[in-house]
C-alpha cells in the first residue's frame, strides 16, 4: 500500500491501478484523509523546491533499507498514535525524493546510496546509533541515515519525535534534517518534534544546538541548554522561550507535572504526550490543576482531572477518531 501511494503521488499508477485505489479510497475513510494530507505535504514541498522527482529510486532506496540487528528496548505506554506509518513513509519519500537529505558538500546521500531506516511501531523505541548516540524513538516515528553513518558523516532523517543524547565528536557534526528545519550539534542532549504538517519544537537538556529553518540552512541560531524553540508551520519563523516544564519529555519519561498550570495548558501537554485531541467546552480552560501522574494512561489522568476538579463537574466524551471532548463549569477559585 506505501509503494502504491507513492506511485499515485507522482501519478504513475496504471489504469487499473488508479481505479481500484480510488475504490480503496471511497471504502476507506481512514485512507483517504491520509492521501489528502500527503498530497498537501506533496504539493507544498514541490512549490517549494521547484525539483522533479524520480518516485520509483527514491522509493527503492527507502524499501531496499539494511535491515541490522540491534538491542532495542520497547517501552509500552497505551497510547493510539494520530501519525500512521503510512504517513511517515509517504513523508520520508517526499523528503527523499526533493532533495532534502543531498549533501552537496559531502556527498553523502546519493542516487546509489542505501538508507538504513529505524522505526518504533508502538509505545517507544531506544536505538543506538553507530557513533555511539543513543536515540528514544517515538511511537509511529521513523530516522533514515546512509551507509558510513559515524565514520564518513553523521546525518540522518527525522520524520516525528525522539529525544537523542548525541555523542559528542567535534570534527563530525551531528546534523538532523526534517522537512522543515535542520538541527546541527556537535555532542549534547534534547528532544526534537517534527510532524508533517505540525510545528517543529526543540528543548534543549543540555549544551548548545544550532536550529534553523531548511530553507536558511546557513544561519547561525544557537539555542542553549535550558530553552524552546519553535519553528512555524510556514517554515520560516522561529520562536525562542525559557523551558519552564518538563512535560516536553512525558511521552519517554512517563513523568507529568502540573503546579497551578491552567486546564487550557494541561491538555496541550497531554495532546503532545499520548497523541490525542482533547477539547475544552464550557469555561474550563483556565481551571488550575495542581497534580503529578506517573506513568499513566490517558484515560486514568481523564478520570482523576473529573475527581480533582469535581466542582466543574466535568463530563467527558470518547469519539472514534481518537479524540476527547471536556465539557464542565467555569472553577470558583
Amino acid at each position: 500500500m506505501e509503494e502504491l501511494m507513492a506511485k499515485y503521488l507522482a501519478d504513475e499508477l496504471s489504469e487499473k491501478e488508479k481505479i481500484q485505489f480510488d475504490q480503496n479510497l471511497a471504502e476507506n475513510d481512514g485512507m483517504a484523509e491520509e492521501l489528502e494530507l500527503s498530497l498537501n505535504a506533496w504539493h507544498a514541498v514541490q512549490d517549494a523546491n521547484g525539483i522533479s522527482t524520480d518516485v520509483n529510486k527514491a522509493w527503492d532506496k527507502v524499501s531496499s533499507q539494511i535491515s541490522e540487528t540491534k538491542e532495542t528496548k520497547v517501552i509500552s505506554l497505551e497510547r493510539k498514535p494520530k501519525y500512521t506509518l503510512l504517513k511517515i513513509a509517504a513523508t520520508l519519500l517526499i523528503i527523499l525524493s526533493t532533495g532534502y537529505f543531498l549533501s552537496d558538500s559531502t556527498g553523502v546521500i546519493d542516487s546509489e546510496s542505501q538508507l538504513i531506516e529505524l522505526t518504533a511501531v508502538a509505545g517507544f523505541e531506544e536505538f543506538q546509533l553507530p557513533d555511539g548516540s543513543a536515540i528514544k524513538l517515538k511511537a509511529n516515528s521513523s530516522i533514515a541515515y546512509a551507509k558510513g553513518f559515524g565514520i564518513e558523516h553523521r546525518e540522518l532523517i527525522l520524520i516525528g519525535g525522539a529525544n537523542f543524547d548525541v555523542t559528542k565528536n567535534k570534527d563530525v557534526p551531528f546534523i538532523i534534517r526534517t522537512d522543515k528545519s535542520v538541527v546541527k550539534v556537535l555532542g549534547t542532549s534534547f528532544d526534537l518534534s517534527a510532524y508533517p504538517e505540525k510545528e517543529v519544537e526543540l528543548h534543549v537538556t543540555e549544551g548548545l544546538v544550532n536550529f534553523t529553518a531548511a530553507a536558511n540552512e546557513n544561519v547561525k541560531n544557537e539555542i542553549p541548554a535550558g530553552k524552546k524553540a519553535v519553528l512555524m508551520t510556514e517554515g520560516n519563523d522561529i520562536v525562542i522561550e525559557d523551558l519552564n516544564s518538563k512535560n516536553y519529555s512525558a511521552w519517554w519519561t512517563g513523568q507529568l507535572v502540573f503546579n497551578n498550570t491552567p486546564l487550557k495548558q494541561v491538555v496541550k501537554d497531554l495532546e503532545k504526550t499520548f497523541s490525542v485531541s482533547i477539547s475544552l467546552k464550557g469555561d474550563l480552560g483556565d481551571c488550575p490543576l495542581n497534580a503529578t501522574y506517573s506513568k499513566s494512561s490517558i484515560n486514568e489522568i481523564v478520570v482523576l482531572i473529573q475527581a480533582t476538579l469535581e466542582d466543574s463537574q466535568i463530563e467527558v466524551t470518547y469519539t472514534k477518531e481518537n479524540s476527547i471532548i471536556l465539557d464542565g463549569k467555569a472553577c470558583t477559585n
